[in-house]
């Protein structure tokens, strides 16, 4: 699966959900509210190993439209812990007692690099995340340019 943020503007972004097999689901969203929590999703998910969260859910085949309503308790004991991680990435709010240092590191170290390349994105650009590729979250992302339109 890929997830795909394209900047339409300064405030705006597309998120798109590609999937082998399915039609392509997108959702327009107000950067400012969604795009940092989204990428914190990601990578909480990523370096933790959830599959129950809001990524996993749509690994999973669950429709975008579909995600929140598909939600578990585990998923929102995930949901619960990215919460708690956006507080701490945005203003060193504690964490949750118990979680593996290491694993906290990873976390603010793939988020920064996540962040600087949506930022380093152009408009009309895409900053594209691979779910399925193995290693660091910043390892599964690619930004790319807008396409040349034709004259």
């Amino acid at each position: 699966m890929k997830i795909v943020f394209t900047r339409l503007t300064a405030d705006r972004h597309r998120f798109d959900v590609l999937r082998d097999g399915r039609a392509p689901e997108s959702r327009e969203l107000e950067t400012r509210s969604y795009l940092a929590h989204d990428l914190v999703h990601f990578t909480v998910e990523r370096v933790f190993g959830f599959t129950a969260g809001f990524y996993g859910r749509l690994a999973s085949g669950v429709a975008l439209d579909q995600v929140d309503a598909a939600a578990t308790d585990e998923s929102w004991r995930v949901e619960g812990i990215v919460g708690r991680f956006q507080s701490y990435l945005h203003s060193r709010a504690p964490l949750p007692d118990g979680l593996d240092a290491e694993k906290v590191a990873q976390v603010e170290r793939d988020w920064r690099a996540l962040l600087g390349a949506w930022k380093a994105t152009p408009y009309g650009g895409r900053l594209e995340l691979d779910w399925g590729l193995t290693g660091t979250a910043a390892r599964a992302a690619r930004v790319s340019e807008p396409a040349l339109k034709a004259r």
